[in-house]
């Protein structure tokens, strides 16, 4: 078929049958024709095949692998509305061509930036190709795992373990865990975990209902999180986020007074109360009184307290479910979709209503009073309600 004329409306048909079978079954289609633009009718569970291949980037394959590792990524983050799973990829690529000398290790970290990509932001691949005729092709995956270019083959490269959400996120970063401390085998998620949120990259303040860290706790999120600390840990740069950030996966804190956003630098902030998840009542998809929406870092701690693990991604964008956070069957999601309505079967999450106790400081000061934190913007939006005052404009 040469005409998405035809491919949609025949993968629609293929849709309804598959359907007819399963409620819940994957579909995988072909990125051919971009079908997650196709406005398919009772869409749910439909997953998008990419080819990976470092010629079809708009770069090819350069000598660094970080910048390899960030070409993948941003690929796949592309492709925001339906889960991806690459179907083909390999470590043949156009572009850097290598020496002898370096050949194999470069081979090497080439394939732990893809796993790492792939792994971190997709919902799974599949090599390309078994084996072929030629004998050490980089196209052959029995070839590669042997000479040790690929994990499985040679004691002591292996694989992350299937069940991702037990382990600790350093486990799946293929590349960059090399150069970062290694974690204890027993390691589990911490619920005191959920407490800390990211805030977004290049900004210079906290997420709504978040506070800035002292720098004792931004010392501990390594262990909660995963990444290491920086060294030097402690700096002091108006160019760099004010307190605890983020760069490359290591954590820095910043005593710079104001400090400046900064691109690649990435705030980490702490609930401005305890997280207590409250689920909606059965069939009903909006929070009860008093609780609101789960933001996605939420939903991902969910399943400890209430059974089943984080669907692989979490997030989609589904017109049928329920809005943000919910559970079907024994998998959590996200659903990114705001005007998404809500379907038998799936069971909404929500979080209690945090309510800040403000305390004013003292006329003329610039620092708060002991034991109490500086505001986040949503709770000093709040201010004027509280105290009767007019809101200046933010």
């Amino acid at each position: 078929v040469k005409s998405s004329h035809y491919a949609l409306p025949f993968y629609q048909e293929a849709y309804n049958i598959v359907r007819n079978y399963s409620a819940d079954a994957l579909v995988v289609l072909s990125s051919t024709f971009n079908p997650s633009t196709y406005p398919f009718k009772a869409e749910l569970g439909m997953v998008q095949d990419e080819h990976m291949y470092y010629s079809v980037f708009t770069e090819t394959a350069v000598q660094d692998q970080q910048a390899n590792k960030e070409m993948a990524k941003k690929y796949l983050q592309s492709r925001t509305r339906w889960q991806v799973l690459v179907g083909e990829w390999s470590l043949e690529h156009n572009g850097y061509e290598e020496t002898n000398a370096v050949s194999k290790q470069w081979y090497r970290d080439f394939a732990l930036v893809q796993l790492q990509a792939f792994e971190q932001h997709s919902m799974g691949w599949i090599y390309w190709t078994y084996k072929i005729e030629s004998p050490n092709s980089t196209w052959s995956f029995r070839d590669m795992c042997k000479e040790g270019m690929l994990p499985g083959c040679v004691p002591g490269f292996d694989y992350a373990p299937a069940d991702w959400w037990s382990h600790h996120p350093q486990t799946f970063a293929y590349l960059d865990r090399k150069h970062l401390p290694s974690m204890p085998l027993d390691w589990k998620p911490s619920r005191r975990a959920s407490e800390y949120f990211a805030g977004q990259e290049g900004r210079n303040k906290c997420p709504e209902n978040t506070v800035q860290l002292p720098e004792a706790e931004c010392r501990e999120l390594p262990s909660l999180l995963g990444g290491a600390l920086n060294d030097p840990f402690v700096v002091n740069e108006s160019a760099d986020p004010k307190g605890c950030f983020t760069f490359m996966s290591r954590y820095l804190f910043n005593k710079h007074p104001s400090g400046s956003a900064r691109y690649e630098r990435t705030p980490h902030c702490r609930l401005s109360c305890p997280l207590e998840f409250v689920p909606a009542r059965r069939n009903v998809y909006t929070c009860p009184p008093g609780a609101v929406p789960l933001t996605m870092d939420e939903c991902r701690y969910a399943p400890q307290e209430y059974g089943g693990s984080p669907s692989s991604p979490l997030e989609i964008k589904s017109s049928n479910d329920p809005v943000g956070c919910f559970k079907f069957l024994s998998l959590f999601y996200y659903n990114l979709n705001s005007h998404a309505i809500g379907r038998p079967g799936r069971e909404m999450f929500c979080r209690r209503v945090c309510s800040a106790q403000y305390v004013p400081a003292p006329v003329s000061s610039n620092h708060c009073p002991a034991g109490t934190e500086e505001l986040s913007e949503g709770e000093c939006y709040a201010v004027p309600r509280q105290y009767g005052e007019t809101r200046a404009s933010f």
